[in-house]
């Protein structure tokens, strides 16, 4: 058969730059609200990004299950320059979403396929419009940015040592065997998958030197294995230091976790891989999470030029098309068997997040066999119809995709469910409501990623309302309930009926957030005895009021006791609260110690006028004696014991109210 000729390169690159356009197009539109909502995980991201922005230098991630940095420092180099935002933070998927395309493109053209340029450009077009790439550029998440790193290298490595067949170590074989070296350490610290990256390399450069009897391809694997473990070594070090970290999140999902193979680790293992070989034509993942769930990676059509392009894959494994060919299927199928195994050996095969690594060769196969196929009918047909048969093919899938994405993906309401959806409502819900006083926050509410995030710029505090009450300097005092605090919520404003309560609803109008808003005309004025006038502690803090439930008690009892503190600065440290309940002899009958609030409210965000009330309970020791005791109290650095000084006390601690002890 007579192959046409190929494009010509200024074709090439102009192909390529329309495939990048319709990329970016696909990877912008709509990237802030589709899909809708917010995942925790890109929450997580996010949040590490902001702290990145503001100085923070890791070299590994531990929150969230533990994450490699490289793509969280380049989203915060986003932040840096457009702000901390959902968008920004998308951006940074799409980006590397983009650049997969002309990464998929260097690859493709540099292996000793027919016609190079034209494979080059449908596999890059496959790449730029596929529902899962679109899907995943849509999310702000590191796996998006490992099939570039994996492209890149096995492009680098076939460049530099499968391209040409070298019988000594050349400078050109050394730079390329650098290039090929700094990728993979830009991958260990991108995705945990890339530790199985350098296996692709050693069974290349393996079979390299014995096809072709020499040694080169050997110098070439140890240049690119060093360089990569020389940069690692910051991470490595990490590990050391913190080995849990290193296997954390392949220990919880790993087949070998009696969780995952129920039992039965062989069965688990044929399962996982029968699911993986149906998942580009019959039925891919279920996960709402990475795809419309079931739908195969490529639609029927695309999905048989894959079938073709395995077809052409195992031709050349065989030794069909001369030694070159057959080093370059063999570095193929190195990429797809190392890049698949993270999902093949795991849970929830196949996981689409876990098999990203596996596109190079995944796009490449089909844009093989669409090449073949037009080779095959062009001296029948012509040229311009088999252009226009393969333009035709293209848009047929490109469409589908677009269709599926946006259009029944984005508005499946088990998508907003599963990217917490009502948990970006809330966020934008408690932004709304922040401005409009100083707002407070309950602990369940603020300690989701997605809320807290969406509100970097202009939190609000967090205080458990449930053991106090803090009321700011002037303006209203807004308190924020997630409807999860609905119980709380409806103490609060029996607590407080001056409060007057509003709800938010979300975008399915349910029920997204309780609001008790305390108009600074109708602040609580507590029926309380004032404190002495002394009652004061270092510069920060003084005790204005207090309030004893009752003035009896017996032993085994608890003292209730309301406590008002009025803000003169926060604290440079976080501080303790002390209360003790002495006797006469100052023996101690009872005692409570612990940061104010619960830990909700340290004294290291306390602002200059604010008023805050703590409830607090003194448990009276059994065996106490009759008589009178005494209340006392102060403040204290929990690590050093040091406390924070009153005037006139020698030991920094100020008496207050009294209670007769009755047996």
């Amino acid at each position: 058969m007579t192959t046409p000729p190929d494009l010509t390169r200024r074709t090439a690159l102009l192909l390529l730059l329309a495939a990048v356009i319709f990329g970016v197009a696909l990877r912008l539109y709509q990237l802030g609200t589709v899909p809708p909502g917010m995942h925790p995980d890109e929450a997580h991201y996010a949040e590490d990004a902001v702290s990145i922005m503001r100085g923070w230098r890791p070299v590994f991630l531990p929150a969230n299950n533990g994450r490699e940095p490289l793509f969280v420092y380049f989203m915060a180099g986003l932040f840096s320059l457009l702000g901390p935002t959902l968008w920004t933070a998308r951006l940074a998927g799409a980006i590397v979403g983009i650049l997969m395309i002309p990464a998929q493109y260097l690859f493709s053209m540099a292996l000793p396929v027919p016609r190079p340029r034209l494979i080059a450009v449908l596999a890059a077009a496959l790449v730029a419009f596929t529902f899962w790439t679109v899907s995943q550029s849509h999310q702000a998440l590191r796996a998006g940015l490992l099939p570039v790193w994996v492209a890149l290298m096995a492009w680098s490595w076939w460049v530099g040592a499968g391209q040409v067949d070298e019988r000594r170590v050349t400078r050109r074989g050394l730079l390329w065997a650098i290039v090929t070296g700094l990728i993979l350490a830009a991958a260990i610290y991108t995705h945990l998958s890339a530790r199985l990256m350098p296996p692709i390399l050693v069974g290349s450069a393996l079979w390299l030197a014995a096809r072709r009897r020499t040694w080169t391809p050997l110098v070439y694997l140890t240049v690119a294995l060093a360089l990569a473990g020389a940069l690692s070594i910051p991470l490595a070090l990490y590990f050391v230091q913190n080995p849990d970290m290193a296997t954390l999140r392949t220990g919880q999902v790993s087949v070998l976790n009696p969780e995952v193979n129920k039992g039965n680790l062989p069965l688990t293992l044929l399962q996982n891989a029968w699911a993986i070989l149906l998942m580009t034509n019959v039925r891919g993942t279920t996960s709402w999470l990475e795809n419309l769930r079931g739908r195969p990676v490529f639609d029927p059509l695309m999905g048989l030029f894959f079938l073709g392009g395995v077809v052409l894959l195992a031709r050349d494994l065989f030794n069909r098309r001369g030694e070159k060919a057959q080093s370059a299927a063999v570095l193929l199928l190195l990429v797809y068997v190392f890049q698949v195994m993270p999902s093949w050996l795991s849970a929830g095969a196949p996981s689409y997040g876990r098999l990203n690594g596996a596109w190079a060769v995944l796009f490449l196969l089909p844009a093989w066999a669409m090449e073949r196929g037009a080779a095959v009918v062009s001296p029948r047909v012509g040229r311009t119809l088999t252009t226009a048969a393969l333009v035709g093919v293209l848009l047929v899938s490109a469409v589908w995709s677009a269709r599926d994405f946006f259009g029944v993906y984005a508005h499946a309401p088990e998508v907003y469910d599963v990217f917490f959806g009502w948990s970006l409502d809330r966020a934008r819900a408690v932004a709304d409501v922040v401005p409009t006083g100083t707002a407070y926050a309950s602990p369940t509410l603020w300690n989701q990623a997605v809320i807290r995030f969406n509100n970097v710029q202009n939190p609000p505090r967090v205080v458990d309302s449930r053991v106090g009450l803090v009321l700011p300097p002037q303006g209203d005092a807004v308190y924020l309930f997630d409807p999860a605090d609905g119980k709380d919520a409806d103490a609060f404003g029996k607590r407080w009926p001056q409060a007057v309560r509003s709800e938010a609803k979300d975008s399915r109008g349910g029920v997204n957030l309780v609001v008790y808003r305390i108009p600074q005309a109708t602040q609580p004025r507590l029926d309380a005895t004032p404190a002495p006038a002394d009652a004061v502690f270092g510069d920060n803090i003084r005790l204005a009021a207090y309030r004893l439930d009752a003035d009896h008690v017996k032993p085994g009892d608890t003292v209730h006791a309301t406590l008002v503190w009025e803000a003169l600065a926060p604290t440079a440290t976080d501080l303790n609260l002390f209360v003790h309940l002495v006797d006469g002899s100052d023996r101690t009958l009872g005692q409570a110690d612990g940061p104010p609030l619960g830990g909700s409210f340290p004294t290291t965000v306390w602002q200059p006028g604010e008023t805050v009330i703590q409830q607090i309970d003194v448990p009276v020791a059994k065996d106490a004696p009759a008589g009178l005791a005494r209340l006392r109290l102060g403040w204290y650095d929990w690590r050093s014991g040091e406390r924070l000084p009153a005037p006139g006390s020698p030991d920094s601690s100020v008496t207050v109210g009294q209670v007769q002890v009755q047996r």
